[in-house]
């Protein structure tokens, strides 16, 4: 089996320095998550500082549409594949719903995570939790909330890095990891094992 091409994300630089020193974390989280939608996976995903300067680095065999997808990255600058000690430039075709301008005019009174703004918006979970009857103005009060980023990202790093939760779906049963449970009927079986 052939090794896995290697890569570095450029993070883009944080306008908000408030937020600055979690981009990293908020980067490999959503990185993350953008692992099931790709044709070959992610592994190996690591902050890595090259030339003095940091990078988000992971391991996967990209095709266009992969590299579509991680386009979309809310942190993303500049895309490179590693080879041997040199950053051979990928370039970055997005899927855009929304201009960019979208997350760069200051509609509102609060200081935002333009990062987390964007992510929120190229998922769709502002559609989403506006289509569920929260206002827009509430949505973006949550993104003004430090304290609330933090406590997700404490969540996060609980999950991954205590409890070794590497994607979705993953199911606890009384806290053990059930591995290869992908579905409702791989969980079912798993949960009337468990009431036996």
């Amino acid at each position: 089996m052939a090794a896995m091409s290697r890569y570095a994300l450029l993070l883009a630089p944080s306008a908000n320095r408030v937020y600055a020193d979690q981009a990293g974390r908020l980067a490999s989280a959503e990185l993350a998550a953008f692992g099931s939608v790709l044709g070959s996976g992610l592994s190996d995903i690591s902050q890595e500082f090259i030339g003095g300067v940091e990078y988000l680095t992971f391991s996967a065999e990209l095709a266009a549409r992969d590299i579509s997808y991680l386009s979309n990255l809310s942190s993303g600058y500049a895309l490179f594949e590693r080879v041997e000690d040199l950053l051979r430039p990928v370039l970055l075709t997005p899927l855009a719903r929304y201009d960019s301008d979208l997350i760069t005019i200051p509609k509102y009174a609060g200081k935002t995570n333009e990062q987390f703004t964007k992510l929120v918006e190229v998922s769709g979970l502002g559609d989403f939790f506006k289509a569920h009857g929260v206002p827009a103005d509430r949505i973006k009060a949550c993104l003004t909330n430090k304290a609330s980023l933090d406590e997700v990202l404490k969540i996060r790093d609980h999950g991954v890095n205590e409890l070794k939760v590497d994607g979705t779906p993953n199911f606890f049963i009384d806290g053990e990891k059930q591995e290869g449970v992908y579905d409702w009927p791989g969980l079912e079986t798993k949960l009337r094992e468990h009431v036996r």
